[in-house]
């Protein structure tokens, strides 16, 4: 099973339809921007040939946590737009109708402006099946039971949705009647999907997808992912994937402890979960190990030979119940599709390989960093004649593959 987790930095439509200006030179412009961003999503995705695909970080309209996302927001309209696209690579993907994962918060830079945030759980029917764990419900998201029976869903989610489907996911979790926070009652939450294997082993998935607070919380976050629940039965593979805001290459006293942690198991997680990091690239003398970067500098500061950040962010916990695990080594890997990595089957997604640069006059710097090569993978920045922000590149993080 393959499963491709990406934040890709506040995702919306705009990311991948552009946006309407009313002169034609920059409409034109912008749509061939959100033409590059889209092609190197989708693309991405085909080349990993993931039976599963989460984006991380939509941005989603003010409401509760746990309930469905305004499908007219930019996050989720964003959504609705790529699964249209990822149709036109196979009709099987289907896309898990998201719910608001935090409480409403305001903009930091828009200070008028309030969102929540959701993840887009996208899944090929011929591979894997939803099932849940929660349903769709006259009274919202939640548990069916014999007084509050299983609905399908209205427009526009039952048509992102196999015909009839009534199967939700799950953000709210509880210790006997007190919610659980990440690490605080506002904070974002996971989101736990699960699946079933279509043929072969025939295992059943827990996935919460994981995009952990920051700013000092990211640690306490990690700690209270140790408090839900373990996935029962055989045949059952739990995995916690996604932006965990903790920095492998440098984590400090607390949060390499919370890691520890989790890994390890305490409280009520007894067991705990083995590793599934991005490879460890090695040891630094006082600094401890060096795993492969997930993040990437903006256009304009980075270079052909130094273009990632520092830090990887975004890895993998994973437990297997008897008769789940596979015969060959679980994998996590970095999609580097600036260097191709790892090849096969990723090739580089840049209209100039990394090779080229050598012969060029000052390293070729300013090729490197043009739009439409480095700029399109890059951290999002803003149009200095557009009104509202409009995103060059695609994502300050990049994708990691997941092969369980």
């Amino acid at each position: 099973m393959k499963i491709l987790v990406w934040n890709i930095k506040f995702f919306s439509l705009n990311r991948i339809k552009g946006q309407p200006f009313p002169d034609i030179k920059t409409r034109l412009d912008e749509a061939a921007r959100a033409w590059a961003s889209r092609l190197y999503i989708t693309l991405t995705v085909k080349a990993a040939a993931a039976d599963i695909f989460v984006v991380l970080e939509p941005r989603a309209s003010p409401g509760t946590p746990g309930t469905l996302v305004d499908p007219d927001s930019g996050g989720p309209s964003g959504l609705i737009e790529l699964l249209s696209h990822l149709r036109g690579l196979d009709d099987n993907w289907f896309l898990v109708p998201p719910q608001r994962i935090n409480s409403t918060r305001q903009d930091p830079v828009d200070k008028g402006s309030q969102y929540t945030e959701c993840i887009g759980v996208f899944w090929r029917n011929n591979r894997v099946n939803f099932t849940g764990p929660w349903a769709n419900t006259a009274r919202g998201i939640g548990p069916a039971t014999t007084d509050v029976p299983a609905v399908p869903y209205d427009d526009p989610w039952k048509k992102v949705v196999p015909d009839g489907m009534s199967a939700a996911g799950r953000c709210l979790f509880f210790k006997g009647r007190e919610e659980l926070g990440f690490p605080d009652a506002t904070s974002r939450k996971p989101f736990l999907t699960t699946f079933t294997e279509v043929g072969g082993m025939t295992r059943t998935l827990w996935l919460f997808s994981i995009h952990n607070e920051t700013h000092g919380k990211s640690d306490r976050a990690t700690y209270a992912l140790g408090k839900l629940p373990f996935s029962p039965g055989e045949k059952t593979i739990t995995l916690l994937a996604g932006d965990f805001n903790i920095n492998l290459s440098a984590p400090d006293t607390s949060q390499a402890a919370s890691l520890s942690a989790l890994q390890e198991g305490f409280g009520d997680q007894q067991e705990g979960f083995g590793d599934l990091w991005p490879p460890k690239m090695g040891t630094i003398l006082g600094k401890g190990d060096v795993y492969q970067s997930t993040r990437v500098l903006s256009a304009l500061e980075a270079t052909p030979a130094a273009y990632h950040m520092p830090e990887s962010l975004d890895f993998a916990f994973l437990n297997y119940t008897e008769g789940a695990e596979p015969d060959f080594t679980p994998s996590c890997q970095v999609v580097d599709r600036v260097a191709g990595a790892p090849y096969p089957p990723f090739i580089t997604d840049m209209s100039v390989p990394l090779a080229s640069y050598a012969d060029m006059p000052d390293n070729g710097i300013d090729v490197f960093q043009r739009r439409w090569n480095y700029g399109h993978i890059g951290i999002p920045t803003k149009l200095k004649d557009a009104l509202t922000p409009v995103a060059d590149g695609t994502s300050d993080h990049l994708p990691i593959l997941l092969e369980v």
